[in-house]
């Protein structure tokens, strides 16, 4: 039995109506408990994550199973849209396992549907998979849920099965209509992460298009990813970032350097970011570069861009060892036909990678030297070095 029926109202409510949420805020009948919640949901849906968090966090436990799921349900809901699966994942587990002590069916529905989006972060088809069993099995009590629940078979099979996904997503289409705001615009993102796996740029870009009417999600750091990475790899646009962009999702934010240190031929930093994330996500992220996860505008970027980075472009110098570091850089810098990037100079000549600035500000002594003592004109440009071989033959002829 259900004691809190104006909060379950509400709730019921604001999947379909936030603005009658919002103004039931002031209901006598709801306790300070449930309007934390109600108040961290309505942060949420402003994307305001952290907000939600520090919100609800405050709220001490409640005895009621439906408003300690519902805070448990809440606060999974917001780590895991600032990417922290792990903390969500146990969160949204606990708010199961309040919601089963009482009949409402509705809320356990959500509940696994939010695990459900968990594991599809955390890439895990099995468990993606278990829990869209356990979805399938929960009484529908609105046909909202047979919405919810066409988008959660899209989005597993989009990864198993892109056929199947296709056929799904036909199946959608004439229900988008009646979908809440939420709903479409988490549904356009498995949309639009489907055609990037199917590399269907133009659709890709009709998705963004299409989610440019819902303003929450266009002033959200995800749709701002997006644009940026397809812009950058399909029309090489550069990656602008700037001030606190991103901060909020560590993750995304990582992700968006290592590219960005890519297309500076900046190596040192490269290293430095994909190391944030290896150590964020050791499964995903492995040495040299390598990414273990699912096919994404990231994978694509890193694909496009790394070979530059990976590859050696330094002819193999004779002799090396028997050579001064003065005379192993002159070498080198004579050798190569396009700029190298300081973190691999720094390499061929010291044999091992740059750990610190001081380690590149070694480096940028050495290069001094042979402008000064050599007269080799060697110049700086975006994290590279490269010779300027036309003033150099205009000093051996003049």
């Amino acid at each position: 039995m259900i004691v809190q029926k104006t909060f379950y109202k509400i709730l019921l409510d604001f999947n379909v109506n936030p603005f009658r949420a919002k103004q039931c805020l002031n209901d006598k009948r709801l306790t300070l408990v449930e309007k934390k919640i109600i108040e961290s949901y309505l942060h949420i849906r402003n994307n305001q994550n952290q907000l939600a968090i520090d919100h609800i966090s405050s709220v001490a436990s409640s005895e009621a199973p439906l408003v300690e799921g519902q805070r448990h349900l809440v606060l999974g809901l917001a780590l895991n849209n600032i990417s922290h699966f792990e903390e969500a994942e146990k969160r949204v587990k606990e708010a199961i396992r309040h919601l089963n002590q009482i009949k409402a069916p509705y809320f356990q529905f959500i509940a696994h549907l939010y695990l459900f989006t968990v594991y599809s972060n955390m890439n895990r088809l099995d468990l993606m998979k278990q829990t869209l069993d356990k979805m399938e099995l929960i009484p529908k009590e609105h046909d909202l849920q047979k919405i919810k629940l066409l988008r959660c078979q899209f989005d597993y099979y989009s990864l198993t099965d892109a056929a199947k996904a296709r056929n799904i997503l036909k199946s959608i289409e004439p229900h988008k209509k009646n979908m809440t705001e939420g709903d479409i615009a988490s549904h356009l993102v498995c949309e639009f992460m489907f055609f990037v796996q199917c590399e269907e740029f133009e659709t890709c870009e009709k998705v963004l298009e299409e989610m440019k009417k819902y303003r929450k999600y266009t002033l959200s750091e995800n749709f701002n990813y997006n644009k940026k990475l397809l812009a950058h790899l399909t029309e090489n646009a550069p990656i602008y970032l700037t001030g606190d962009d991103f901060k909020s999702i560590p993750v995304l934010y990582y992700q968006l350097k290592v590219i960005h240190a890519f297309e500076d031929l900046n190596d040192f930093d490269a290293h430095r970011y994909w190391n944030e994330l290896a150590t964020m996500y050791p499964e995903f992220y492995k040495k040299d570069f390598d990414f273990k996860g699912p096919k994404s505008l990231f994978s694509l970027c890193l694909d496009k861009h790394r070979k530059v980075v990976i590859q050696p472009m330094v002819p193999e110098i004779e002799n090396a060892d028997k050579l001064s570091k003065l005379d192993l850089l002159i070498s080198i810098v004579n050798s190569i036909t396009v700029p190298i990037s300081k973190g691999l100079l720094y390499e061929r000549i010291w044999d091992s990678s740059p750990e610190s600035k001081e380690d590149l500000a070694r480096l940028t002594k050495l290069i001094s030297r042979a402008r000064n003592e050599k007269g080799i004109e060697i110049k700086s440009r975006k994290g590279t070095y490269y010779v300027d071989q036309i003033s150099n033959e205009n000093k051996k002829t003049g």
